[in-house]
């Protein structure tokens, strides 16, 4: 009868369990430890994250592959992987914390029904937002475009609010008056012909601000971005 041996004893299935423990881990820690509403992952967002996701799975390959191997007597291919084994969970576990730091998901959404809902943030940040941006979007609006993103790790945050209408005579000039007597834009550079006013700002907080008004089609387009590296 073959002795059975101690899981932490087999370097394959050992590289099979904290293959998928690690996995486990990141997608926990991407849920629970950061503030996300919509999650959507950034595959093409960023070539590092791809490689970081693709690393992350190697233990659990070299594991899979290894079992496999061993199940139908490839004394070659198992070799080849247990010598594989402990550096796969070495880099797997180098991946796992790279992606706990800088989750795979970000907060996106395009959704007008979501508007100015917003993840968890700098309170003076989230009120200054609200103030720029109108309250709730009129219902005799046409043509809405929204976006909201949002992307925060422990090295760097990111932000990108905008909105666009066109809206009746009334409301947009109504609009036009809150806009232009907002302290935060007050020295902002502005420019402006016949039919459109842009005002563009950067306020204490680091906010890129810009606001374009089109008297002609009675459109107002928000746009507030900001970005610090920690």
């Amino acid at each position: 009868m073959m002795k059975t041996r101690p899981i932490w004893h087999d370097m394959l299935k050992l590289d099979l369990l904290s293959g998928l423990l690690l996995e486990a881990l990141v997608l926990l820690v991407s849920l629970l430890a950061f503030h996300i509403r919509y999650p959507r992952l950034t595959f093409s967002r960023s070539w590092f994250l791809n490689a970081m996701y693709l690393l992350l799975m190697l233990p659990f390959l070299v594991g899979f592959f290894g079992i496999a191997a061993r199940s139908f007597a490839r004394g070659a291919w198992v070799r080849a992987l247990i010598r594989l084994s402990l550096p796969a969970q070495l880099i797997g576990i180098i991946s796992a914390i790279t992606l706990c730091l800088l989750p795979p998901y970000c907060s996106a959404t395009r959704n007008p029904k979501q508007y100015l809902y917003f993840d968890k943030m700098n309170t003076e940040m989230e009120h200054e937002l609200r103030e720029i941006f109108p309250s709730k979007i009129p219902q005799t609006a046409m043509d809405v475009n929204y976006q909201y993103y949002k992307y925060e790790s422990a090295l760097e945050e990111t932000l990108h609010l905008s909105l666009s209408v066109t809206m009746d005579a009334e409301a947009f000039q109504s609009e036009a008056d809150r806009v232009q007597a907002l302290p935060v834009l007050a020295d902002a550079d502005r420019s402006s012909d016949d039919t459109i006013l842009m005002l563009d700002t950067i306020d204490k907080q680091g906010i890129e601000i810009h606001i374009t008004m089109d008297r002609q089609f009675r459109r107002v387009i928000y746009s507030a971005s900001f970005r610090i590296r920690k």
